[in-house]
């Protein structure tokens, strides 16, 4: 809550500015990508159709003029349909279907979103001096950490370079 009432502040404070500044982080100069696979080291192709996999089987269609499908607003964009299919499924007492929709929820958390929205979030507040942007980018990090909390996952962080993987993983 006091990051929220934070966040109003700033975006009263800055809403002049917000517009240009998001062009030069995220359009830009691009000084924090907003896809998965720009934090990968791995090739893209088997990321992206890991994550259209998850969407496909739930039947989410995104349009292709959303982004990539494994852009951060894409990939929250699904974890929030996820929690409106489970809360749906409990209003209509439908026990298999929320637990397989939260059994998506969580795999696609520790397999995607988890492994790589903290260093996102890390990358946002250390290129803009923005607060509003900085915020979203702690609001960002504390959901994740709650989410992966609740669900007990403790995804596996994306290596920052080839150095930082482990020698039997790197063989793999």
């Amino acid at each position: 809550l006091h990051l929220l009432r934070s966040l109003l502040g700033a975006l009263q404070e800055e809403r002049d500015l917000l517009m240009d500044e998001y062009r030069i982080l995220f359009m830009t100069k691009v000084s924090c990508p907003t896809s998965e696979g720009s934090y990968h080291l791995a090739e893209r192709g088997p990321l992206l159709g890991d994550v259209a996999a998850f969407y496909e089987a739930f039947r989410v269609k995104m349009r292709s003029e959303s982004g990539p499908p494994d852009a951060m607003k894409i990939e929250l964009a699904f974890m929030h349909y996820m929690a409106l299919k489970k809360v749906n499924a409990l209003e209509q007492g439908l026990t298999d279907e929320y637990e397989i929709t939260e059994d998506a929820e969580k795999k696609f958390l520790d397999d995607h979103l988890g492994r790589w929205g903290e260093r996102f979030g890390n990358k946002l507040r250390g290129v803009t001096e923005m607060k509003y942007y900085r915020i979203l980018a702690d609001l960002l990090k504390q959901w994740i950490a709650e989410e992966c909390t609740s669900f007990q996952i403790s995804p596996a962080p994306l290596p920052i370079s080839l150095a930082s993987l482990d020698h039997d993983d790197a063989l793999q």
